[in-house]
């Protein structure tokens, strides 16, 4: 009867015992859940900020992308006009440069006439 007791005595330690490591294992398991869902709402936090950041740089990249394409535009036009400028300013170079060899040649000529008429007057 006393080692009955005895038994009974260990078997419920030991029942006391496996259920303190139960409720210690709830409870960590609880506060391990806790802090699962704290980090995850952290994380949360932190992707939404992140796709804010990933969404204005998108946006300002395609302010960029319009303000490059309008300069772009912009920088072929002058370009076209820089070109039919320089084209019309060679052209009238060329026109200078003829109308200025026409006008040596005549020179050339009355300069010619010139001498001969004087070499005739002084005979």
């Amino acid at each position: 009867d006393k080692m009955k007791d005895e038994n009974d005595y260990y078997q419920q330690k030991k029942i006391e015992e496996v259920t303190s490591l139960f409720i210690g294992l709830r409870e960590a398991t609880s506060r391990a859940k806790e802090k699962d869902a704290e980090a995850i709402e952290s994380l949360k936090k932190e992707i939404t900020t992140y796709q804010t950041r990933v969404t204005a740089l998108e946006k300002q990249l395609e302010k960029r992308a319009t303000e490059y394409e309008a300069l772009e535009s912009l920088y072929q036009l002058d370009k076209h006009k820089h070109e039919k400028y320089t084209n019309e300013m060679n052209e009238k170079l060329n026109d200078l440069q003829e109308n200025n060899y026409d006008y040596q040649t005549r020179f050339d000529a009355l300069q010619k006439a010139l001498s001969m008429s004087s070499k005739s007057n002084k005979q």
